[in-house]
């Protein structure tokens, strides 16, 4: 309560010394006043280190300040009853879109709604900068979050809240690997994707999926799985459901090792490929596109292997997920590959072979054995060399 009557004098203050006739002017008034403070004590070009690191020091000082503030300004005007924040239908005066900085926006009228939001998005701010792998400290963001939610117009900034505590949260994980902890994070995740579910909000799955690769768990994929095909079945986002299509296929891949491997899609010339040219064979699935350099890098060790073992029963096929085909045709003029090529295609009955094993990020290569097992996720580099000797017997 001391926090707030001194929150509200200081209001007064400002009020007093800006001649405010309404409290809408008295807010404009007390950005201004946070505004100016916060210029201040930004570091300018022409400052020295020293000065540079102590305006930082300040600068944060500020920001944590700043953060008391907007604890007591929301419990204000929620108690003053100057504006519902739960309805989102005082007019708004600017166009831009509100995003989290540590300094107030410039030469933008405003409103007590705006003003609200500003602050919120201050505290925000002040918290993700010492969230950074403290239990406490992530606690207590997802916490604010919970509060956030409570509030239509604060929406965008809860969802934004939340991804910063999974990839903060995530990071904590990565460290200490607890398989516990990291459950009950894909639990909270897949039931927000499946009540807030845009691509933003769905590319917070990868590093999660990243992170699973890491921590063996057998009780993660399930609940995402359903989550990405929920999107697919429901969203009338085509994006959308290419990439849950997409997300489903990294799923997918994580756990190949021992299973078949089927391959389909279209050669470079438009025809479907037949897939029974490769019964019998130690098959090398190599995901590439024209803008990869990790890709394009290996190629010459791919050929290396090709010469070495062709004659004895190994393919290659090589799948480019260009888009622009005319870009892969120019390519393949200059650089021609002996091995198999395919090209991403359409097709009624089947998705295309890059989202199936969730290429999304590349290099994507694996290697499936002559019974068309999957013997290597990651089939590169020393792994591929040797898993190819004890696939062919040479020691």
């Amino acid at each position: 309560m001391k926090g707030l009557v001194v929150f509200l004098l200081l209001c007064a203050g400002v009020c007093r010394s800006a001649a405010a006739e309404s409290w809408d002017d008295c807010f404009q008034a007390f950005q201004k006043f946070l505004h100016e403070k916060v210029e201040a004590g930004r570091p300018a070009p022409s400052d020295s280190d020293g000065e540079k690191e102590k305006k930082r020091l300040e600068h944060r000082q500020l920001a944590e300040r700043y953060a008391e503030f907007s604890d007591q300004f929301a419990v204000f005007a929620r108690r003053s009853g100057l504006f519902p924040p739960s309805v989102p239908n005082i007019k708004r005066e600017r166009s831009q879109k509100i995003a989290g900085t540590w300094n107030l926006y410039k030469n933008v009228p405003i409103n007590a709604l705006d003003l609200w939001q500003e602050a919120c998005y201050l505290k925000f701010r002040s918290l993700h900068h010492t969230a950074v792998a403290d239990p406490e400290k992530l606690a207590s963001l997802n916490e604010y979050a919970a509060e956030l939610e409570k509030h239509a117009a604060l929406n965008p900034l809860f969802q934004t809240v939340k991804r910063t505590w999974y990839g903060a949260s995530l990071r904590l994980l990565d460290e200490s690997e607890n398989t516990e902890s990291f459950e009950a994070l894909v639990i909270d995740y897949t039931g927000f994707l499946n009540k807030y579910p845009t691509e933003e909000n769905l590319n917070a799955a990868e590093p999660i999926l990243a992170l699973a690769e890491k921590i063996v768990s057998t009780n993660i994929g399930e609940p995402l799985r359903q989550a990405f095909a929920k999107i697919q079945r429901e969203s009338g986002d085509l994006d959308l459901q290419n990439l849950a299509e997409v997300f489903q296929g990294v799923l997918r891949r994580q756990g190949l090792l021992g299973q078949d491997m089927p391959i389909w899609g279209n050669d470079i010339n438009g025809k479907p490929f037949d897939p029974k040219v490769l019964d019998g064979k130690v098959v090398l699935l190599d995901f590439w596109a024209t803008w990869c350099g990790p890709c394009i890098a290996e190629f010459p060790h791919l050929q290396k292997l090709y010469e070495k073992y062709r004659e004895r029963g190994f393919e290659i096929v090589g799948y480019c997920v260009d888009s622009d085909v005319e870009t892969m045709d120019a390519y393949l003029k200059r650089n021609p590959l002996p091995w198999i090529v395919l090209a991403k295609g359409t097709s009624p009955d089947r998705p295309q072979l890059s989202s199936h094993y969730g290429a999304k990020r590349l290099p994507v290569v694996l290697l499936r054995d002559r019974n068309g097992k999957v013997v290597l996720r990651d089939a590169r580099g020393d792994k591929l060399n040797e898993m190819l000797e004890k696939l062919f017997d040479e020691r």
